[in-house]
């Protein structure tokens, strides 16, 4: 589930040349529904989006939420989010899910959102050619999205930054009928930790991360609640891994690659058989991770990218914490803030 948020002053929805439905000051909303989504997403998407605090105050700083200021949502249903861009110049977008799914999806977020706004709502016609009007104020454009990935083979797995949607991915793992052997972390922003504690209690899994970041872990709250979120269950780490480390499960070995830079303790893994890296923050497609959170430095990332990513295989998939997959031979070209 992908929701791109743009802060308007107006905003509007024509099809067939009518207006089907405007709003004044508050939030438009671009939706989009992946394959594998599921309504229990719906709650954590609306009040995520409800209760950002992307709104100025008296004193000109973002502290002001929709729901503060009683601002109006336009919910735009948008399939073409996930888009897939990397191979190519025509779009793949299998990423998203089939339109019967995403319909019903994208209806029960519009009936969650209505029932909880201080405002206006309104919304386009799903699968309708619709022309969208706007001023954007600010500009403020946001992009919602974090990825939680699992690995495993017939019989157990290991969870990868479960930030979110406790009950959708423990959903997946008992479909599967799956045990969970551990939940590893790139790193410890809030929006990567959200869902560990419940699944570490439900399955009594081991938490793995690396030592310096557990000032990140203790702060988690705090900046949740900088960006108007709720809090989240800070969890507890059972062991701490170390840069070259091979952590190993049933015929599965992966290798911890300390990659400072977006926080002082962010790591990639690497799974040099199966040729994939779970980069979480420090690499995505195009892009890098930040690097004005405290322990961030930039010069660290440039280096850790550089020296410690881009000498792995060209054809090592890239899997990163928000965003779409990409490749190590298509960031060493493509990649604006840290190319070869």
């Amino acid at each position: 589930m992908i929701a791109v948020v743009q802060r308007v002053y107006e905003a509007s929805v024509k099809v067939d040349g009518k207006i089907k439905g405007s709003i004044g000051s508050g939030l438009l909303v671009f939706f989009c529904v992946e394959d594998g989504d599921t309504d229990d997403k719906i709650t954590y998407m609306s009040e995520k989006i409800l209760n950002l605090r992307i709104f100025e105050d008296d004193k000109g700083k973002m502290s002001k939420s929709l729901q503060d200021i009683n601002g109006d949502m336009l919910i735009i249903s948008q399939f073409t989010l996930a888009g897939d861009c990397s191979k190519g110049r025509r779009p793949d977008f299998t990423r998203a899910a089939k339109p019967d799914i995403a319909k019903a999806i994208y209806n029960k977020f519009i009936d969650d959102v209505l029932s909880k706004i201080n405002g206006n709502t309104a919304c386009g016609i799903f699968g309708a050619d619709m022309k969208v009007s706007l001023i954007n104020d600010g500009p403020v454009t946001m992009i919602i999205a974090e990825n939680c990935y699992i690995y495993h083979n017939e019989k157990e797995c290991t969870l990868f930054d479960p930030g979110s949607d406790y009950e959708h991915i423990k959903a997946y793992i008992e479909n599967k009928k799956l045990s969970v052997k551990m939940i590893l972390l790139t790193h410890c922003h809030f929006d990567h930790v959200g869902a560990v504690s419940d699944l570490k209690e439900y399955y009594n899994a081991k938490v793995l991360c690396h030592k310096d970041d557990l000032l990140l872990l203790k702060s988690a709250n705090k900046s949740a609640a900088s960006y108007g979120l709720m809090p989240v269950k800070i969890p507890e780490i059972d062991e701490f891994f170390n840069d070259n480390d091979i952590i190993s499960f049933n015929d599965m070995k992966l290798k911890v690659i300390h990659t400072p830079g977006h926080s002082a303790g962010s790591v990639c893994f690497y799974a040099e058989e199966d040729k994939f890296l779970i980069s979480g923050d420090t690499l995505f497609y195009e892009s890098v991770g930040r690097t004005d959170f405290p322990s961030g430095s930039q010069v660290e990332l440039e280096n850790s990218i550089r020296h410690k990513l881009y000498i792995l295989p060209d054809d090592t998939m890239v899997l990163p914490g928000h965003g779409f997959h990409t490749s190590i031979k298509h960031e060493k070209e493509y990649n604006p803030f840290v190319h070869v």
